[in-house]
C-alpha cells in the first residue's frame, strides 16, 4: 500500500474515508469552510476555503524542523497568515509531515461573530483531521 492509499484509509469523516479529492466540511451557511486534502509525495497540501475561495495566505510548517515555527506568506490586505501557521503546524505535528497550507475564506460584510464561527469551524475541521492523522508516518 503507497502512502498515498494509507492515507486515504486512514481519514475518517463520519464513518466513511476522506478521499484526497473530497473537502471536509464544518459548519453551515455563511459559517461553512471546507479542508480538503491533496498529496505531494510524503507531504501535505491542506486547502482551507469559505465563502468566496481565494488564496489569501500559504503556510507551511517542516517536520524536519519541528521546533521553527510555520513559514507564513500572507498577501497584502489579507488576514489568514496567522490561521494558515495554525492549520500548517497542527496538522504537520499530528501525522509528523510537512504541510503547506493554503487558507483563502471571504464572507462580504462578516460580523465579528461571524468571524470567530469561521476560524472555530476551521479549527475544528483540523482537529478532526489530526485525529485521523495522528500516528501516521
Amino acid at each position: 500500500m503507497n502512502d498515498e492509499s494509507k492515507f486515504k484509509d486512514t481519514i475518517r469523516d463520519g464513518g466513511s474515508a476522506i478521499q484526497h479529492n473530497q473537502p471536509l466540511s464544518v459548519g453551515s451557511g455563511r459559517t461553512l469552510v471546507k479542508l480538503e486534502l491533496k498529496y505531494q509525495g510524503r507531504d501535505i497540501l491542506l486547502l482551507v476555503t469559505g465563502g468566496k475561495a481565494h488564496v489569501g495566505a500559504v503556510a507551511v510548517w517542516d517536520s524536519r524542523e519541528s521546533d521553527d515555527p510555520a513559514v507564513v506568506s500572507e498577501l497584502p490586505g489579507h488576514r489568514e497568515g496567522p490561521l494558515a501557521a495554525e492549520c500548517a503546524e497542527n496538522l504537520g505535528r499530528a501525522c509528523g509531515r510537512t504541510v503547506a497550507a493554503v487558507v483563502g475564506i471571504h464572507q462580504d460584510n462578516a460580523t465579528r461573530e461571524e468571524i470567530a464561527a469561521i476560524v472555530a469551524n476551521v479549527r475544528q475541521g483540523v482537529v478532526e483531521l489530526a485525529k485521523n492523522l495522528e500516528g501516521i508516518q
